[in-house]
């Protein structure tokens, strides 16, 4: 999964005009996720599966985080929100890191634990 940063024109209600808005995202590659998959004959989608529950065991509900927030790139107010300080949104971003690191945390347990019943059993 690759980080990008999306960008678009929206109006801002703090700058009262058409302003260039960004926020952090993410794409998957999802042609090299079907590769791998006819390569390892369908394993690579238990892969697949563990990754889509640490994202979801990490993701905010109903996109009520503000990471997904666009941000005005011109006075940095979030979209919907109040005016944010440099503080606050490096705050945000550290946060939204931590998230994703104890996702991937989840998802290694996860793998381990299926390991140790597969083998066992």
């Amino acid at each position: 999964m690759g980080n990008v940063i999306q960008q678009e024109l929206k109006y801002c209600k703090e700058c009262e005009k058409i302003t260039l808005h960004m926020r952090n995202g993410k794409e998957e590659n999802w042609i090299k996720h079907l590769f791998l998959t006819l390569i390892t004959g369908g394993l690579w989608i238990l892969w697949l599966l563990l990754k889509l529950i640490g994202k979801g065991l990490t993701s905010p509900i109903l996109g009520t985080g503000k990471s997904n927030n666009w941000i005005c790139s011109v006075c940095g107010v979030r979209e919907g929100s109040t005016k944010v300080s440099k503080a606050q949104y490096i705050a945000q971003k550290n946060e939204d890191e931590e998230n994703e690191t104890l996702g991937y945390l989840v998802l290694i347990g996860l793998g381990i634990l299926g390991y140790l019943l597969i083998t066992l059993s």
